[in-house]
């Protein structure tokens, strides 16, 4: 067995034909499917049930909800490959995914290609264009994973099971933020060759309300200690502190931006405390000095869709908080 591909499923069936469907057309054929039913309360069970019944490669998991992270381990628990793919249940690959990166990552320990994001009217190539196709040091992408804005997620990789296994690699529950990129981090350290792909083969959907863009109502109270934690590994992989340094402070803007988002798809009330604290933390105290002036420049679009989105929700409130917190 080459590939063992782990899709995580919850509540998924308005995309989870489409995505195994992907599986099932791959020009490379020497995979399996392991599809783990995370407790899911509408009929994705069945749907996982009928694919495995109709195709020996597919296998199925079902558990009660644990997570994402623990659906994940799961499937690495199960897996025969000698590589591990992972894939989203509302994403899908494109027919070659798995032909190009199995080509690409002989000889190495970890590929990572080029993606499209999926939005509802829309459809854009995401495309690691700093850097060369082949082989990338160890640095070059974990500069990459320090860069806001940078896909840290573990679906447009290729991981040789026996680094994560002699290892003992495997995702770690309970992080609400940032659990791909502590994965990845993690790995990255025993990774001895890394190969590039810069070509996107991975469809990447954002739905609101999926578990990458659900708002947790302490979502903005774990943000430090995410980064925190993040600040360690990338330190331990060996970046210069300074650069660490820099690259940190664009991972706040970048959660502070993908909570704003996530509030302005679902309003909550108790998120919005929260969300202050983190604005007026200790952790944000370079981020609010600098002129906002600079900030845009920095960070283009980002702080000014981050009121637009407080506005289009109805959040007054939260944006005179931003707005406030930012020019401190």
């Amino acid at each position: 067995m080459t590939v063992s591909v782990i899709v995580p499923v919850y509540n998924a069936e308005d995309y989870l034909d489409e995505c195994v469907q992907s599986v099932i057309d791959q020009t490379f054929t020497d995979w399996e499917l392991i599809l783990v039913d995370d407790g899911s309360a509408d009929g994705s069970g069945a749907i996982c049930d009928g694919y495995a019944n109709s195709n020996a490669k597919i296998h199925v998991i079902h558990q009660e909800n644990a997570g994402v992270s623990r659906a994940r381990n799961a499937g690495l628990d199960a897996a025969r490959g000698e590589y591990i793919a992972f894939l989203d249940s509302d994403d899908c690959y494109t027919p070659d995914f798995l032909e190009a990166m199995v080509a690409t990552i002989q000889g190495a320990d970890l590929c990572v290609c080029g993606y499209w994001v999926e939005r509802e009217n829309a459809s854009d190539a995401v495309i690691y264009s700093q850097l060369p196709e082949g082989e990338i040091s160890r640095n070059d992408l974990s500069r990459l994973l320090l860069a806001a804005g940078t896909c840290s997620a573990v679906w447009n990789k290729l991981f040789r099971r026996g680094i994560l296994e002699a290892h003992g690699l495997r995702m770690q529950p309970g992080l609400a933020i940032g659990e791909d990129r502590d994965f990845l981090l993690r790995a990255l350290a025993h990774a001895e060759a890394i190969r590039h792909l810069p070509r996107p083969l991975y469809h990447y959907r954002i739905v609101a309300g999926s578990a990458t863009n659900a708002l947790h109502s302490d979502g903005a109270e774990r943000i430090p200690a995410a980064v925190e934690r993040d600040r360690a590994r990338f330190l331990a992989l060996g970046l210069p502190p300074e650069e660490v340094e820099r690259g940190c402070e664009d991972l706040l803007v970048k959660a502070l931006h993908s909570e704003m988002w996530a509030l302005a798809e679902n309003p909550d009330p108790r998120a919005l405390g929260p969300l202050q604290a983190f604005l007026r933390s200790q952790a944000m105290r370079s981020y609010r000095r600098r002129p906002l002036r600079e900030l845009r420049r920095r960070f283009p679009g980002k702080l000014p869709l981050l009121v637009h989105l407080c506005a289009k929700a109805g959040w007054a409130r939260a944006m005179r908080a931003v707005i406030k917190a930012l020019r401190r």
